[in-house]
This record gives C-alpha cells, structure tokens and sequence, in this order.
C-alpha cells in the first residue's frame, strides 16, 4: 500500500514536468515520461493546473482560428 502512496506522489510532478517540457516543445523526452507515469496522471496535472490558474482568476478565452476560405478538390 505504501507503494502505491508513494507512486502517485511521484507521478503528479513527473507528469506536471511532462506537461511543462511540451510547452516549451521539447522533442522525445515528455513521451518517455508519459510513458513511464501514465496518462492518467498526464490529465490529472493538467486539471490541477486548470484549477490553480481559475483560482487565480486567470482569463476565460479561446484562440480562434482563422478561415482562409478556400478549399481544395483533389483527383
């Protein structure tokens, strides 16, 4: 039991540290760490995050994405 205590104590900072070092795009080493400490953990540091930034009164936007309007028919 001890063990398991101690791994999700481990896995929230390790994923935090994945989830940090994708943001600054480095390349291979937060797919090494996901893999090691799981998804799981991935999406409970990013909704930790979410909440500490919302406690924080962080603002409440959304990134559009700009339509150029054409598309292309292929054949």
């Amino acid at each position: 039991m001890l063990f398991a205590y101690l791994w999700i104590a481990l896995a929230m900072p390790l994923a935090w540290l994945a989830k940090y070092l994708d943001d600054k795009k480095v390349k291979y080493v937060p797919h090494f760490i996901i893999f090691f400490v799981g998804y799981g953990a991935l999406i409970l540091a990013a909704a930790c995050s979410a909440w500490w930034r919302e406690m924080r009164g962080a603002d409440h936007t959304w990134d559009k994405t700009l339509k150029s309007g054409s598309v292309g028919v292929g054949g």
